[in-house]
């Protein structure tokens, strides 16, 4: 088992929170994770493939971002 000092558990800790903050506030992303919003379009249509009874709207934004971030 991973320590929670892992330096990667720390990582994706800081992603998530950095994620779900944009997410809930629409603001300028930060670096870090520029990458996951330059591909949101492509990562969501991927949700939806695998989640059909699920619309990304109804999806919950903590769950929604777990989901973004494993893709």
């Amino acid at each position: 088992m991973k320590s929670k000092l892992d330096p990667r558990h720390k990582k994706r800790i800081h992603l998530f929170q950095e994620l779900f903050a944009w997410e809930s506030v629409k603001s300028t992303p930060k670096p870090i994770i520029h990458d996951i919003i330059k591909n949101i379009n492509q990562i969501d249509s991927q949700i939806k493939i695998f989640a059909p009874k699920w619309p990304i709207d109804k999806i919950n934004r903590v769950d929604l971002s777990i989901l973004r971030l494993a893709i």
